[in-house]
């Protein structure tokens, strides 16, 4: 969806059957195997919400799917690093 509410061009692919040429790449770029994928040159981005920042940062377009100010713009605590380390 933010693909097409900007009209980035994209070519979509079908994973296909597990034995697919399709699902075989799938495999190589996420062993979890799971989608949303997308690859931009070198570049593979996993999960639907990181492929929406990465869409916003590297092909903005009118449609802002992610909010710039206010009280949106602090990401959802499961989306902020937690904290590495033992607590003493």
């Amino acid at each position: 969806m933010a693909l097409d509410e900007n009209a980035t061009p994209f070519e979509p692919q079908g994973v296909g059957g597990p034995d697919s040429s399709a699902a075989q790449w799938l495999a190589g770029r996420w062993p979890m195997k799971r989608f949303p994928v997308l690859t931009d040159g070198e570049r593979t981005t996993l999960e639907a919400r990181c492929i929406v920042a990465h869409l916003d940062l590297w092909h903005p377009g009118p449609a802002r799917p992610i909010a710039t100010e206010g009280a949106h713009v602090r990401p959802p605590a499961r989306d902020r690093p937690a904290p590495v380390g033992r607590v003493r």
